[in-house]
């Protein structure tokens, strides 16, 4: 191989290598993609620190129930919105700061917006099974994808759920004696 031809071959592995290095970098923080917006794995533990040290879970986040409120929320603030259900930020902002979290992140914020939508449109009672139904139904209209590491989309209760996958074998329950 002659010097110019070694050059330019080195030159485009260097670029295949930076290319592929910067791509993976963006995927390995994935934890979903819902309509082409990255939920960042990042997002996913923030939030889990953040809404987990404000106490006001009755259960405390895991990775899938942080998922699947990240991926609730823009769609449920929506449908809230267009039935009279505003939920400010400033109001989420302020009970995170007045739980202790001084600075909440930008999901964090968003996903108190959402417990507070929800939690004024069941105090209303006017949020019957039919808009329950269409709640579900306006969330499963998103292109939602998970990490596999953090579960698979069930669109029958429009949540992340725990999978185990194909390739892992469970063990055969032992037979009585």
């Amino acid at each position: 191989m002659t010097l110019p031809v070694r050059r330019t071959a080195a030159a485009l592995t260097l670029a295949a290598a930076l290319v592929t290095a910067g791509c993976g970098s963006l995927e390995t923080d994935r934890a979903a993609t819902v309509d082409g917006r990255v939920i960042t794995e990042t997002e996913v533990q923030t939030v889990i620190e953040e809404v987990n040290a404000m106490g006001v879970l009755q259960q405390p986040f895991d990775p899938t129930s942080a998922l699947t409120a990240l991926v609730r929320a823009d769609p449920a603030l929506a449908f809230f919105e267009e039935n009279g259900i505003v939920a400010s930020e400033s109001v989420a902002e302020r009970d995170a700061r007045q739980a202790g979290v001084r600075e909440p992140s930008d999901a964090t914020v968003r996903v108190l917006r959402f417990f507070n939508a929800l939690n004024t449109a069941a105090q209303s009672q006017q949020f019957t099974p039919e808009d329950e139904q269409a709640l579900v139904a306006r969330i499963n209209e998103q292109d939602i994808e998970v990490n596999p590491r953090f579960g698979d989309f069930d669109s029958d209760v429009a949540a992340v759920a725990p999978m185990t996958p194909e390739w892992i074998q469970s063990e055969p329950e032992a037979a009585a004696p």
